[in-house]
């Protein structure tokens, strides 16, 4: 089960670039793309339900992103900046559900207060939502300084709700995978960010060489285009932090920062590949702990 990235629900209705960049006319139809789940982020309803009836033929379930709980979002008062008002959360849930044919479903953050983490997720899901995904970090745990998620509290927000609940957090490798689902006791779990910087995590444990991802990722924005910073920003995501990755490789970095064609970014990957198979040649596999992020000194 996959999610889209985040779309701004105003955006995606009022700018027909927007809409085509995120969630272009063939998104969702093409063979593999379901099951799909849609995200946005709204703090309006009318936008927030414009939005989403015009991906609802195309996905599975429309998700309200609740977690956010970065800057823009704080900014935008959106994601996880709405945990302070719970009447707009409920009226932009109420409002989807009501007016979609498929799930609306949602993914929030925790208060340091376990009775008020238990009462927010349970408002969210009287107010409509069939699934809801649980961050188990604060809105202000985050970035590199984060603790760990609180699987134990996102077990007793599992027990306090009737819908599935989704853990999120703590997921970095494939070995997480059952612990995280035996601490939340939620059938399943979910990770973001990681799966980025190793698209093969769910993947059995089986490691899979970051530059083999690289290239068969590449092959794919080829065959299925899409806006090309979210190329750029994927391979990035992939590569930075491997052994023989940009990192390690300054010229390559700048020139893939400035490259603005799929071919372009091929050229680039093959070269890095290049380089590092002179130097070693053996596997390089994606982080699998925090410590795994440490910077790697330049050849």
């Amino acid at each position: 089960l996959c999610y889209t990235p985040m779309f701004h629900a105003r955006l995606f209705c009022e700018n027909q670039r927007y809409r085509d960049d995120m969630f272009g006319g063939r998104d969702g139809c093409w063979e593999g793309d379901r099951p799909l789940i849609v995200q946005f982020c709204a703090n309006d309803p009318d936008w927030f339900v414009k939005a989403a009836l015009m991906v609802q033929h195309r996905c599975d379930c429309v998700d309200l992103n609740l977690g956010c709980p970065q800057n823009i979002a704080k900014k935008g008062n959106y994601g996880s900046f709405l945990m302070d008002d719970w009447e707009r959360v409920h009226a932009l849930v109420s409002a989807a559900s009501k007016a979609l044919s498929v799930p609306v479903t949602c993914k929030i953050r925790v208060f340091d207060d376990e009775d008020k983490t238990l009462r927010y997720a349970k408002m969210v899901q009287d107010a409509g939502a069939s699934i809801v995904a649980v961050h188990g970090r604060t809105r202000n745990n985050k970035g590199p300084g984060a603790t760990p998620a609180d699987l134990r509290l996102v077990n007793k927000v599992r027990r306090h709700l009737s819908v599935p609940v989704i853990s999120n957090g703590n997921v970095t490798r494939w070995e997480d995978v059952g612990r995280a689902m035996r601490e939340s006791g939620c059938a399943s779990v979910m990770s973001a960010e990681w799966l980025r910087r190793n698209p093969a995590l769910f993947n059995g444990g089986v490691r899979v060489d970051a530059f083999q991802m690289a290239f068969e990722y590449l092959d794919l924005a080829g065959a299925y285009p899409c806006a090309i910073g979210f190329v750029k920003s994927h391979l990035f995501k992939l590569l930075s932090t491997v052994e023989g990755g940009f990192n390690q490789q300054p010229d390559l970095r700048t020139a893939m920062a400035e490259s603005s064609t799929v071919d372009a970014m091929k050229q680039l990957v093959t070269e890095l590949h290049a380089r590092w198979k002179s130097k070693d040649g053996s596997p390089t596999y994606p982080p699998a702990t925090y410590a795994d992020l440490l910077p790697k000194e330049a050849p």
